[in-house]
């Protein structure tokens, strides 16, 4: 077990230990050990959520939590009542795309999850990530600028039937 702490486990081991060394409100912007020191390699791209747990506590891991769910839930609602079955199936994609990267990084930051170098979107430093959930939210709003303007929902329907 220490060997694997050591080598391949250092890492995940570290990780944990920064996100839990943030406790409720956390160290605070560009303060604590593992900002100031190398003691989390790779802490910029696939460990972010450590730093983002060790500088602002849980309250500021919950904060970025919910601003990813408030992406997925505005993108199902897109795509629910966007008409076009193209428009519809794009906003599912941007979606599960952007929370399947975000339930990956979170789980192996966790040690829930192996780690396999997905990174935070919005938050890692990987340009081509960044350019690429980008990209992915101006789709996502394409669709919902052509999507019709309903003040309120509309109650379900029965199609009337034709007189003969």
């Amino acid at each position: 077990a220490i060997e694997w702490e050591a080598d391949s486990g250092l890492q995940l081991v570290r990780g944990k230990a920064a996100l839990g060394s943030g406790g409720l409100l956390g160290q605070g912007w560009g303060q604590g050990t593992y900002v100031e020191y190398d003691f989390l390699p790779d802490r910029h791209n696939d460990f972010v959520f450590a730093l983002v747990g060790h500088q602002w506590g849980l309250v500021g891991c919950l904060v970025a939590l919910a601003c990813y769910v408030a992406i997925v839930f505005a993108g199902v609602e897109i795509a629910a009542v966007s008409p076009d079955p193209l428009g519809r199936l794009l906003a599912v994609g941007v979606v599960t795309i952007i929370a399947a990267q975000v339930l990956i990084n979170v789980g192996m930051t966790t040690g829930l999850m192996p780690i396999t170098g997905m990174t935070l979107p919005f938050v890692s430093f990987g340009g081509s990530s960044l350019v690429t959930n980008f990209v992915g939210v101006g789709l996502l709003i394409s669709v919902s600028r052509h999507r019709p303007f309903l003040l309120y929902k509309k109650s379900f329907e029965f199609p009337e039937a034709e007189e003969e």
